[in-house]
C-alpha cells in the first residue's frame, strides 16, 4: 500500500499517485482508511496539536472505535477537547483525490464515529475541492432559520449526552439531559430555531456537517450515514441534508476536516449518478478502493520514433549524394560535362538537403474503470 505522508496546506493537489476512479458498474468512488490512498493534511498554524492519526484496533487502548474495515481507521489526537465551530479549514484534513468520468450529482456516505460517547469527538466537515483549492459549492437546498444561541431569548439548551444535540430552553431547567446556560452553549455554537415556520435557502452550500448519532464508538452503529446538514456548525446536524455535489468531467479532492478532536473516520462511498448508494450491509474489504489504473506510457517506442526520423533523413540524403556520385562518375556524364564546360554554358546548381526532426509526444492514457467490487 500506499504511504501516508503529512504535508502542509499550500501542497498542490495533483502531485499524487493515488486518484480514485468510479466502478463500473455503480460510478461509486470507494475507499477505506486501510488501503492508506489519502493524505493526512497538517493545520496551517504548527503550533496545533491535532492530527488525523491512524489507530490500529488490535493495539488501540479500551476507548478504540469498533468494527472498522481491516481494523484500521484515522482519529484525530490527541483527544483533549479542541473543536472548530468557525469552520475557517485551516484544521487537519484528510484528502482523497478523485478523477470524476460520468458528471452529474455525486451523494456521500461517510463511516465515521465519535471518540466517546459523552459528544467530545463526534463531528467533522466535508468539502469538495477543485485542483487550485476552490470549493464546490453543493446543490441548493432549504432549512430552518436559526440564530446563535446568545442572540436569541433562549437563556440556554438541554444537551443529551446521546445524541449530542441541545434544544433551546426557555427556562433553566430540562426535562430530560443536562442544562448548559447560553453563555456555555455559545462555545460550542449552539443554535436556536427562529420558529414560526421560518425557513432560509442556502444557495450554495460550500461544506456539509457530519455531527452527532448514537453510540458513537462502533462504526456499525450508523455504517452509511448520509443524514448532514449544509453549512452547519452546531453540535448536532439536522439531518435533512445530504452531502450533494453536481460534478463535471475532471480533477476534484475530496476533504474530511475535523469539527472536533477525537473524531474517527473508516471509509466513504461517493455515489455516481444514478446510483442509489450503498445498502446497511455493504461491506469493505482490503484493496477494494478504487484505485484508477495505472496509467501506460510507451516510453521505449516513443524514443525509437524520434531518433527514427533523423537518422531515415540522413540515409536519405546519402543516397542521393552516391547515386548523383555515381552518375557523374559514369562515362555519359562525364562527356556530358565537358561539352557544357567547352560551350561556356555550365552553370553549377546549389542544392540544399533539409532534415526535419519530428518530436513524438507521449500518447493518450488509457484508462479503464475499476470493476465492480464483489
Amino acid at each position: 500500500a500506499c504511504a501516508v505522508s503529512e504535508v502542509t496546506q499550500s501542497t498542490w493537489l495533483g502531485v499524487r499517485e493515488m486518484k480514485l476512479c468510479a466502478l463500473a458498474a455503480t460510478k461509486a468512488f470507494v475507499a477505506l482508511v486501510y488501503d492508506e490512498v489519502h493524505e493526512v493534511i497538517a493545520p496551517v498554524d504548527p503550533s496545533s496539536p491535532e492530527r488525523w492519526v491512524k489507530v490500529v484496533a488490535a493495539t488501540a487502548s479500551s476507548e478504540r472505535v469498533e468494527h472498522s474495515f481491516g481494523g484500521v481507521y484515522l482519529q484525530v489526537l490527541p483527544d483533549d477537547g479542541d473543536d472548530y465551530n468557525e469552520a475557517d479549514f485551516t484544521q487537519t484534513y484528510i484528502s482523497f483525490d478523485l478523477s470524476v468520468k460520468s458528471e452529474g450529482v455525486h451523494t456521500l456516505y461517510v463511516r465515521w464515529a465519535g471518540g466517546d460517547v459523552v459528544g467530545g469527538g463526534d463531528s467533522l466537515y466535508a468539502v469538495v475541492a477543485r485542483p487550485d483549492g476552490t470549493f464546490v459549492p453543493g446543490l441548493a437546498t432549504v432549512r430552518e432559520a436559526t440564530r446563535p444561541i446568545e442572540k436569541s431569548e433562549f437563556v440556554g439548551c438541554c444537551y443529551d449526552y446521546a445524541t449530542h444535540a441541545c434544544p433551546c430552553a426557555p427556562l433553566e431547567s430540562c426535562e430530560t439531559g443536562h442544562f448548559v446556560s447560553a453563555h456555555e452553549a455559545a462555545q460550542f455554537g449552539a443554535q436556536c430555531a427562529v420558529g414560526r415556520g421560518v425557513v432560509e435557502r442556502v444557495e450554495a452550500p460550500r461544506f456539509y456537517e457530519f455531527a452527532g448519532g448514537v453510540n458513537q464508538m462502533d462504526f456499525d452503529a450508523e455504517p452509511w450515514d448520509v443524514a448532514c446538514e449544509a453549512e452547519a456548525t452546531g453540535p448536532h446536524d439536522s439531518g435533512r441534508d445530504a452531502a450533494q455535489w453536481d460534478l463535471g468531467v475532471g480533477d476534484y479532492q475530496l476533504r474530511f476536516y475535523a469539527r472536533e478532536d477525537g473524531t474517527a473516520f473508516d471509509s466513504f462511498y461517493l455515489a455516481g449518478p444514478g446510483d442509489p448508494g450503498p445498502a446497511l450491509d455493504f461491506r469493505l474489504a482490503p484493496g477494494n478502493s478504487s484505485l484508477c489504473p495505472p496509467t501506460t506510457h510507451t516510453h521505449s517506442s516513443h524514443r525509437v520514433s524520434s531518433l527514427s526520423t533523423p537518422v531515415l533523413s540522413v540515409l536519405v540524403v546519402i543516397s542521393i549524394v552516391g547515386a548523383a556520385a555515381a552518375l557523374f562518375l559514369s562515362d555519359p556524364a562525364r562527356r556530358f560535362f565537358r561539352r557544357a564546360v567547352f560551350r561556356g554554358s555550365a552553370r553549377s546548381p546549389t542544392s540544399a538537403a533539409q532534415t526535419t526532426y519530428v518530436e513524438m509526444g507521449p500518447s493518450d492514457d488509457s484508462r479503464e474503470l475499476n470493476t465492480p467490487l464483489a
